[in-house]
């Protein structure tokens, strides 16, 4: 834990399982620290779109313009992907990135741009 969130009386834990005993006393498992899972391995030869939190918050989608500027059937063999690097606000936020407002706006300024995006997207 940091200093600053004990100095400030907090205590933030992230809840790893609940059980309930034949008495009905509740077990807590908990942790203090957050699990993120590594990311996937990128496909050979993919387009690789990279995104941060400055990129997210001024709706800036010229990374993606920058690499969609090749060939359509280039793009069709290649396939493109993105990697979100997001810094949160609080370690301790549970929400997966696609709960965040200001990531789901992002998304949605770049399927107003590129509707045809999902056909060439590496899922």
């Amino acid at each position: 834990m940091s200093n600053d969130t004990e100095d400030k009386g907090l205590l933030r834990l992230k809840l790893e399982s609940v059980n309930f005993t034949r008495f009905n006393y509740i077990e807590l498992w908990l942790s203090d620290t957050p699990k993120v899972e590594p990311p996937m391995p990128l496909t050979e030869g993919r387009f690789g779109v990279v995104i941060d939190n400055d990129i997210i918050q001024h709706l800036d989608i010229s990374p993606v313009i920058s690499s969609l500027s090749s060939e359509p059937k280039e793009l069709l063999e290649r396939k493109v992907g993105f990697t979100i690097n997001y810094t949160r606000e609080d370690p301790y936020d549970p929400r997966e990135l696609s709960e965040f407002p200001d990531i789901r706006l992002w998304f949605v300024r770049l399927d107003a741009s590129y509707p045809w995006l999902p056909v060439v997207l590496d899922w």
